[in-house]
């Protein structure tokens, strides 16, 4: 299903995963790690080394590394009365928060400079779903960047992720915090649109975010937080510890390929890789350039 428009009761819960990012993010700066959810240990696949690390044994999430702390709106840490009341009580007075619509197909033929857009390579790496080892399915899917001078929240990279066997259409967006009682440095926004027919019924998670030199390397993820919002609305807060950002945006700027990890409704796990090529590369020194002078 679409998700458009304003979610009911988003606002509050908005609040509750702000306050449980902030509690792991608050871990980075004290040195401290927070618990993360157990997950399988990764297991080698002779057929294809790459996939092996990617999608791993059992039914479960990908593991979260050291550096990811992954938290959902069933977490029971989330908020206490108190402050759902707080956050209900603010969404009052400046309106619930918004699920960022796709972008339309008028919207994404051209970006912010007027600056034709260029599909980059995409690809969707499937478990089986008897969840053997091998016989990973690869789809093809593609990407299109733009960069967004006067976005909601300020100067923005958008990736538009579409994968038509699939049917599914993902909006990937990061922009600089400004919210300042939420402790990260930079926001990855994920929308995701499936069809009611969606083998996978829907996704459930995405529980962190790697960059890596090359489609077929070992990759490193961001340092942060990773948080469903809502059905179809994931967050992934990075940390605003002095080295984390520096390292997080190293990352960003130097590696061409971004692994995104998605766990269905079903428990079949996947990978959307994609490109940054030289258009998401200009379109990420446009953002540099925009959040250096702002």
């Amino acid at each position: 299903m679409l998700i458009v428009g304003m979610v009911g009761g988003l606002g509050a819960l908005a609040w509750s995963q702000r306050a449980v990012i902030s509690d792991l993010l608050a871990s980075f700066d004290s040195g401290g790690t927070a618990d993360a959810p157990a997950a399988p240990t990764p297991v080698a696949d002779a057929a294809s080394a790459k996939n092996a690390d990617r999608l791993l044994e059992g039914g479960e999430a990908p593991a979260p590394s050291k550096d990811v702390r992954v938290v959902s709106p069933d977490d029971d840490a989330a908020a206490d009365e108190s402050t759902v009341a707080a956050g209900s009580a603010a969404d009052a007075a400046a309106g619930a928060v918004p699920v960022p619509p796709l972008p339309s197909p008028t919207a994404a033929a051209d970006d912010a400079s007027g600056d034709a857009l260029v599909a980059q390579k995409a690809i969707l790496y499937e478990e089986p779903l008897d969840g053997a080892a091998n016989g990973v399915t690869a789809i093809n899917a593609a990407v299109t960047w733009r960069f967004i001078e006067n976005g909601p929240n300020g100067p923005e990279i958008e990736a538009s992720l579409q994968v038509p066997e699939r049917g599914m259409k993902i909006r990937f967006s990061l922009h600089r915090n400004t919210d300042d009682t939420l402790p990260a440095s930079h926001l990855v926004e994920v929308v995701v649109d499936t069809p009611a027919d969606f083998p996978g019924k829907a996704v459930s998670s995405v529980p962190r975010i790697v960059l890596k030199p090359t489609e077929e390397a070992r990759g490193q993820p961001l340092v942060g937080a990773a948080a469903k919002v809502a059905d179809g609305f994931f967050w992934i807060a990075l940390s605003a510890a002095d080295a984390d950002v520096v390292g997080n945006l190293q990352l960003i700027s130097e590696r061409n390929w971004i692994d995104l990890p998605l766990v269905y409704d079903t428990g079949q796990r996947a990978i959307l890789t994609f490109e940054k090529g030289t258009p998401g590369d200009r379109v990420l020194q446009k953002a540099l350039a925009a959040w250096d002078a702002g």
